[in-house]
């Protein structure tokens, strides 16, 4: 019983939803993501970008690691590879989780 509680609420910190804005375009994995506010959820080893104009949802694979520290802020690094900035990582606030993207 002690198990399923404690899976329980691992599944419901990842509920928690990030508030993101994205002056350019960007790529998060494969995925292209216009300019724009974005709603990020964590579903799994998934990440849910929802538009906060459209509503839509775009999804992209993530490896979840944790940092040694937590983190005060939601933060995305991201590099400039070829005229196109890719999301690296999103770091997220309250809590020493990562979001790592491939390419």
């Amino acid at each position: 019983m002690t198990g399923t509680l404690i899976l329980g609420s691992l599944s419901m910190s990842y509920a928690k939803s990030y508030d993101l804005v994205f002056d350019t375009p960007v790529k998060a994995g494969s995925l292209d993501l216009k300019p724009g506010e974005y709603s990020l959820q964590v579903k799994g080893n998934t990440a849910v970008f929802t538009n906060v104009d459209t509503s839509r949802s775009y999804t992209a694979p993530v490896k979840i690691e944790n940092a040694t520290t937590k983190h005060a802020e939601t933060a995305v690094v991201t590099n400039d590879r070829n005229n196109t900035n890719r999301i690296q990582k999103i770091e997220l606030g309250g809590s020493a989780t990562d979001l790592e993207f491939g390419e």
